[in-house]
C-alpha cells in the first residue's frame, strides 16, 4: 500500500508551505496556497482537485475491496465520486487482507 501511495506525486505533491508563480511580462507574483489533506497518516498537499474516486482509480486500488474512512467517518461508495478532497482532510483507505 505505501508503494501505491508514493504514485500520487503527478496529482499531489509531498508538503511544501507556499508555491509561487512569476508572471515576468506584468512582474506580478503570485501566492498560492497549497491545500494540505493526509491520507493514511502522511501529509501532502494538493495540486488540482480531486475526488475520493479519481484517487482510488489513480492510486490502482480494486474498488470493491476498498473502505474510506473520510475525516473520521466510513464514506459510502455512492458519495466518492462526489467528495472532492479539500484543505485539512484525513483519508485512510483501508483494504480488506486474506490470511489463514
Amino acid at each position: 500500500m505505501v508503494l501505491l501511495l508514493e504514485r500520487i506525486l503527478n496529482y499531489v505533491v509531498k508538503i511544501h508551505t507556499y508555491r509561487f508563480a512569476v508572471n515576468s511580462k506584468k512582474k506580478e507574483i503570485k501566492l498560492f496556497i497549497m491545500s494540505y489533506i493526509s491520507i493514511n497518516g502522511k501529509n501532502y498537499s494538493i495540486k488540482s482537485s480531486l475526488t475520493i474516486f479519481s484517487l482510488l482509480l489513480y492510486l490502482g486500488f480494486k474498488l470493491n475491496l476498498v473502505v474510506i474512512d473520510y475525516n473520521g467517518t466510513i464514506l459510502p461508495r455512492e458519495f466518492w465520486s462526489l467528495t472532492l478532497l479539500e484543505k485539512n482532510d484525513q483519508i485512510e483507505i483501508l483494504t480488506i487482507a486474506g490470511g489463514g
